[in-house]
C-alpha cells in the first residue's frame, strides 16, 4: 500500500529542491502532474482519502427489550481497511470483476467494447477495481462518495477543484462519447484530440479541446459511461451509486 500523503510530501520536496537549485528570482509558471493509471482511491466529498478520514461517532436510537436508551456507535476505522486505501495501477485483485465485465459486454454486444477498448476490459482499470471494493468491502464502497484517479486527486489538492483527466477517464475509466459508436476518449481517434474533461459540482461532465469536427471526441461533446442497463446487469441496482461515485464532481478544498 502507498500513503496518499506521501505523494504530496515527495512532490513538495522535489519542487522545493528544484527551486533551491535555480536560485533566487525564479518563478514557477506551471506544475505538470504525471501518475501511472489506473491508480485509484476512495475519497470523501472534500477530497480526503477515506484511509485518512478521522473516525467519527454518530448517535443512533436502538430499541431494546425492556429498556430504552440511546447508544453511540463508532464509525469504522478505515485506516485499517485495505480497500479504503489506494489501489495501485499494478493491483490485479480485480481480475474476476474485469473478466465478468468483459463477458457481460460481449454477451450484450456492447459496441464500445471492441470499437474503443479492443474487446477486453483490463484488470488494472478503474471500474473493475471499484466493483472489487463493492464485492469485498461494501462498507467502504458505501462510505466513499467518490472514487478518483490518483493523478486527478493530486491536481485536486493543488487547485481545489476536481477535474477528471480525459486520458485517464477515457482509457481506463470507460468513458465513451454519448450517442457515438465510432469511438471515445479511449479510442484511437480520441487519443490525439488534446481534450480535457471537467466535472462540475453537479456531476456533469464535459470535454474541452481542439479536436476536428470529424473526431468522435471533438470539443464540447458530452461523454458518458456504458449504459445504466449494463451496470445494473452487472450488479442489480448498481448504476446510480456507481455512476455517482466515479463520475461526480467534488467541492472545494482538499484532504491533503
Amino acid at each position: 500500500l502507498q500513503h496518499p500523503a506521501d505523494w504530496l510530501e515527495s512532490a513538495a520536496e522535489a519542487i522545493t529542491g528544484c527551486m533551491k537549485q535555480l536560485g533566487g528570482g525564479s518563478r514557477v509558471l506551471s506544475v505538470g502532474v504525471s501518475f501511472t493509471s489506473c491508480t485509484m482511491l476512495p475519497v470523501t466529498s472534500d477530497g480526503t482519502p477515506l484511509c485518512m478520514s478521522q473516525s467519527a461517532t454518530h448517535s443512533s436510537t436502538q430499541a431494546r427489550l425492556n429498556e430504552e436508551e440511546e447508544e453511540e456507535e463508532e464509525e469504522p476505522d478505515f485506516s485499517r481497511r485495505p480497500h479504503a486505501w489506494p489501489k495501485l495501477w499494478k493491483h490485479h485483485g480485480a481480475a474476476s470483476q474485469a473478466a465478468e465485465m468483459t463477458e457481460l459486454a460481449r454477451a450484450r454486444g456492447e459496441a464500445w467494447l471492441t470499437e474503443c477498448y479492443g474487446g477486453t476490459i483490463g484488470v488494472e482499470w478503474l471500474l473493475p477495481k471499484v466493483v472489487e471494493v463493492l464485492d469485498c468491502d461494501p462498507q467502504v464502497f458505501n462510505a466513499a462518495p467518490l472514487f478518483v484517479e490518483a493523478g486527478d486527486w493530486v491536481v485536486w489538492q493543488l487547485t481545489g477543484r476536481l477535474t477528471r483527466s480525459t486520458c485517464q477517464a477515457g482509457y481506463k475509466g470507460l468513458r465513451v462519447v454519448a450517442g457515438s459508436s465510432s469511438g471515445g476518449p479511449g479510442s484511437r481517434s480520441g487519443r490525439s484530440s488534446g481534450a480535457g474533461q471537467t466535472t462540475d459540482k453537479a456531476g456533469h461532465s464535459s470535454v474541452e479541446g481542439t479536436a476536428g469536427k470529424t473526431n468522435a471526441c471533438s470539443a464540447k461533446e458530452e461523454v458518458s459511461f456504458p449504459s445504466e442497463d449494463f451496470f445494473n446487469a452487472l450488479r442489480p441496482g448498481l448504476a446510480p451509486a456507481l455512476l455517482s461515485k466515479v463520475g461526480g464532481g467534488g467541492g472545494g478544498g482538499g484532504g491533503g
